[in-house]
């Protein structure tokens, strides 16, 4: 179950919300396979003027930030992950590109725990559950 982070400015409505939460998830299925029902979103509001940046992107105090934790993807996956993330964003949910910003950070299974349980099932050299 990939966990997703999504971070926006702050007043956005629920149905806002849902729609950007959407469009996040159908890029995971449409590039990573993740199940229709296997969803996990963190939606964090912002105060627009604690955003403060120099670089090239959004202006100071706009900016969508999704942050993807999951298992460790090849280079040409984790491409295809961000082209249709966002594509639904700017088709779904009417964001312009320069105002995403994406980042994937890698978890090992191992370090995936739920219910005060690991996720994962640890397998013995031959295959059979520990």
């Amino acid at each position: 179950m990939p966990k997703v982070n999504i971070e926006l400015p702050t007043g956005a409505s629920s149905e806002r919300i849902q729609e950007i939460s959407d469009a996040v998830h159908t890029a995971m299925e449409r590039a990573l396979g993740t199940a229709p029902d296997d969803r996990f979103h963190l939606i964090q509001e912002y105060n627009p003027t604690h955003l403060l940046r120099n670089a090239d992107g959004p202006a100071n105090g706009q900016g969508l930030f999704v942050t993807f934790y999951l298992a460790a993807r090849p280079a040409e996956t984790m491409q295809a992950l961000f082209d249709a993330t966002v594509t639904e964003l700017v088709q779904r949910a009417g964001f312009a590109p320069s105002g995403i910003n994406l980042l994937s950070v890698p978890v090992p299974a191992a370090n995936w725990w739920w219910d005060r349980k690991p996720s994962h099932t640890e397998l013995t050299p031959a295959g059979e559950a520990l």
